[in-house]
């Protein structure tokens, strides 16, 4: 009768030691661990990546959306620069990449010849893959095409067009 006096106060206690645990993990995990994910979720940083006519290209991070106007206003536009094609009052929501461009009359071309690093088309507004893939293909031919050019893998119609504006073949 000793035996299972005692057999059932231990029972009693170990279903009481699993049930305040449980509890206390149910507990922990609604209000402490969910609440952090709240936080992190609202708390959220945006990266805007700016390039072009800039004082200052780069990343710039931002705890709230902005407009273009005030994250470029960060980045210094310059002089030259053309941003009558940008929406000055667009509100960016996420991640995302400004390239603000250069007034075409503000450009001297540069020339096939005197092409020689990525820097030199990046800074008028030419994504660095591109740029990239440019001057590659200069450091392996003295002269070249558009035809060329356009056959090169990454280079389009567009892209091609803009380079048109920006690089002298001659």
């Amino acid at each position: 009768m000793k035996n299972k006096s005692l057999f059932r106060k231990i029972l009693f206690f170990s279903i009481c030691v699993f049930s305040v645990a449980g509890i206390s993990y149910f507990v922990y995990k609604t209000f402490f661990i969910n609440n952090k994910v709240e936080k992190n979720e609202t708390s959220k940083e945006y990266k805007v990546s700016i390039d072009g006519a800039v004082k200052n290209p780069g990343n710039y991070f931002f705890e709230q959306p902005k407009t273009i106007r005030e994250i470029i206003f960060e980045a210094s536009v310059l002089t030259s620069a053309d941003i009558s094609i940008l929406n000055l009052e667009e509100i960016i929501f996420s991640d995302f990449e400004i390239v603000v461009p250069f007034k075409i009359d503000s450009i001297k071309k540069i020339k096939w010849k005197d092409l020689v690093n990525v820097d030199q088309l990046t800074n008028l507004g030419v994504k660095k893959s591109i740029s990239q893939i440019i001057i590659n293909h200069r450091r392996q031919n003295e002269t070249t095409t558009w035809e060329q050019i356009l056959t090169l893998k990454g280079i389009g119609q567009v892209t091609l067009n803009q380079l048109k504006d920006l690089i002298d073949l001659s």
